[in-house]
C-alpha cells in the first residue's frame, strides 16, 4: 500500500464522483422516499472513507490516459519525481495552516461567547426538560441566531432566536434540536471539520459534510414526526417557512433546496420496495467503491527510465529506424521508444521525422 501522486489525483477523482452522486440522491424525492435516511449516512460514510485514503495497492491495475500526459509533464517539470516526496507534505501543511487558521478563531468565539449565554428559565422550556427527564438541558435565547441550532461538540446548547413562539412551535423545536444533542451532532460536525482541515484539498469530503449535516437534519425531522398525524407534518413544515423567511438568502438547511428535500421526507409516504431499492443502490456504490481502488489512472506514456526527468520533457524529436523502430531525440540525450509509447507522445505533440537512420548508435 502506498500513496503517490496518482493515487492522490486518484481519490480526488472518485471522492468527487461519490460525493456528488450522494448529493444528487439526498436531494431527490424518489430517493429519500424509497430508502429514507439510513442508507444514504451508510453511503456517505463509505464516500468519506474513499475520500480519506489516497493509497494504491500492489492489486491495483495502472490504466493509461493520453489526457493525463500534460498534467505527468507539469508534475515532472515542477517538482521532478511522481513519488511522494517533501514538497507534497510542504505544501499539505501549508494549506492545512491555513484551513486552521480560517476555522478554529471564529468557531473557539463562538464556543466561548455560548458558554457565556444565561440558560433560559421560561416555564414551557422547564416543562419541556422535565417532560423529557433531562433538567441539565442547555437551552439560551439570543438575539446573535437567526434560526433555532445547537452550538458545541461536549456540552451542546441549544441556541435559540429572541422571538415570540407558539407553545407549538416551541415544543417542535425543542424536539428537533434536542435530537440533534441526543445523537452528538455537534461533535460530529466537529470531527467532519477537523477531516475537511486535513483533506482540504479533496472537495470530495466538503462536499460529504454539507450532504452529513442535510442527512442529521432529516433524521431529526423524522424522529419528532414519527407518529405526528398529517396536520401536525404540515404545522412543522410551515414553521421551517416562517423561519426561512425571516432570514432572506439564507443557505444551509434553511435554503430553498434544503427545504425541499426536507419536505419530500416529511410530507411524502415512504414508496414500496424500500429495501430493494437501498439495497440495489448499495450495491451500485460499493462495485463502484471497489473499482476506484482496482484500477488507477497513469498517463498513457510511461517509459521504463529509473529517473523522472527523462522522460518529463516539453520538447523533442521521434525518428523512426529503418529495423522499425523509434528513437527519441532530446537535449538529454536519445532514448529508444516502443511504437505504442511513439504513437502516444506524438499524438502529445512531439515531432515525427520520417528519415530512415542507416545505423543506429546502439548496441
Amino acid at each position: 500500500m502506498t500513496v503517490t501522486i496518482h493515487s492522490i489525483l486518484n481519490s480526488v477523482l472518485w471522492g468527487l464522483l461519490l460525493s456528488i452522486a450522494l448529493s444528487l440522491l439526498s436531494r431527490s424525492k424518489c430517493s429519500l422516499c424509497h430508502m429514507g435516511t439510513a442508507p444514504l449516512i451508510f453511503l456517505a460514510g463509505a464516500c468519506l472513507v474513499r475520500c480519506c485514503s489516497p493509497v494504491e495497492f500492489a492489486a491495483t491495475q495502472e490504466v493509461g490516459t493520453a489526457t493525463l500526459n500534460h498534467l505527468h509533464r507539469f508534475i515532472g517539470e515542477t517538482a521532478g519525481t511522481p513519488l511522494t516526496e517533501p514538497w507534497i507534505y510542504r505544501i499539505w501543511a501549508v494549506g492545512a495552516a491555513i484551513w486552521l487558521v480560517l476555522w478554529v478563531p471564529g468557531y473557539v468565539y463562538r464556543l466561548l461567547s455560548v458558554q457565556n449565554l444565561p440558560i433560559s428559565q421560561d416555564e414551557r422550556i422547564n416543562y419541556f426538560r422535565r417532560q423529557h427527564r433531562i433538567p441539565n438541558l442547555r437551552v439560551a435565547v439570543t438575539s446573535r441566531v437567526d434560526t433555532p441550532c445547537v452550538m458545541g461538540f461536549w456540552r451542546e446548547t441549544i441556541l435559540l432566536p429572541d422571538t415570540a413562539y407558539t407553545a407549538k412551535q416551541l415544543e417542535l423545536i425543542l424536539q428537533h434540536e434536542y435530537c440533534h444533542v441526543k445523537h452528538r451532532d455537534g461533535l460530529l460536525d466537529f470531527l467532519l471539520r477537523i477531516l475537511c482541515t486535513l483533506f482540504w484539498w479533496n472537495p470530495g469530503i466538503h462536499i460529504c459534510r454539507v450532504v452529513i449535516t442535510g442527512l442529521c437534519d432529516h433524521r431529526c425531522d423524522m424522529e419528532v414526526l414519527h407518529t405526528a398525524r398529517p396536520s401536525a407534518k404540515r404545522y412543522y413544515c410551515k414553521t421551517l417557512l416562517t423561519f426561512a423567511s425571516n432570514r432572506p438568502g439564507s443557505s444551509g438547511q434553511l435554503a430553498a433546496s434544503s427545504l425541499k428535500s426536507r419536505f419530500y421526507l416529511i410530507l411524502y409516504k415512504e414508496g414500496k420496495g424500500k429495501r430493494a431499492w437501498a439495497g440495489l443502490v448499495i450495491l451500485i456504490a460499493a462495485i463502484l467503491w471497489l473499482f476506484s481502488y482496482l484500477v488507477i489512472f497513469q498517463p498513457a506514456y510511461q517509459p521504463n527510465s529509473q529517473d523522472y526527468t527523462d522522460y518529463a520533457l516539453s520538447s523533442g524529436t521521434i525518428i523512426y529506424c529503418n529495423d522499425g523502430s523509434y528513437i527519441l531525440k532530446t537535449e538529454q540525450g536519445e532514448v529508444h521508444l516502443t511504437a505504442e509509447a511513439a504513437q502516444v507522445m506524438i499524438a502529445d505533440g512531439f515531432r515525427m521525422e520520417n528519415n530512415y537512420i542507416m545505423e543506429v548508435p546502439y548496441p
